[in-house]
């Protein structure tokens, strides 16, 4: 049901939306997929501050599978717009947190923004990102690997000793 109100609201569709997530509930157990449907659906009519709410609930829950649900939904869809709202928004909530900026970095690239992306790469690894098996071998970041020297020149300053 969550990921048919997202589809509502990708559509313009706040309120089919909003009666679907309150058949699900905002009561009982929350789950983090759950969460980020109400985010979304805040976000889209406005009311910013539930947004968080909802945003805090899901990084709580489950905070790497929050960022990585983020971005699932966000370079699948073309959502852009809607995407870099709720990006920025987690920034906002937590600007620490490496897993977000390299989640972000995967948004970038399914855009085709390189810059951008190595960009948050290189903030996700400022602020401690240190998987390098998943640097390795994550399919997603196949065009920024291809940008060799650059690569290199990124993953030799926070790993000296690896070959990445």
């Amino acid at each position: 049901k969550n990921r048919l109100a997202l589809l509502y609201i990708k559509m313009d569709q706040p309120r089919d939306a909003a009666k679907l997530l309150n058949e699900i509930g905002l009561e009982g157990p929350n789950d983090v997929e759950r969460c980020l449907g109400y985010a979304a659906l805040f976000l889209q009519i406005g009311q910013v501050a539930k947004a968080e709410q909802q945003i805090h609930a899901a990084m709580h829950l489950n905070a790497p599978r929050a960022v990585a649900l983020l971005s699932t939904y966000y370079e699948r869809l073309p959502w852009t717009e809607e995407a870099h709202k709720v990006f920025g928004k987690v920034l906002g909530l937590y600007p620490d947190n490496p897993l977000v900026y390299f989640e972000y970095a995967r948004v970038y690239i399914h855009e085709g923004d390189k810059r951008l992306a190595f960009r948050y790469l290189e903030r996700a690894l400022q602020k401690g990102y240190a998987d390098t098996e998943r640097l390795r071998q994550d399919a997603d970041f196949w065009p920024l690997r291809k940008q060799k020297w650059r690569w290199r020149q990124l993953m030799r300053q926070y790993f000296p000793n690896e070959k990445l």
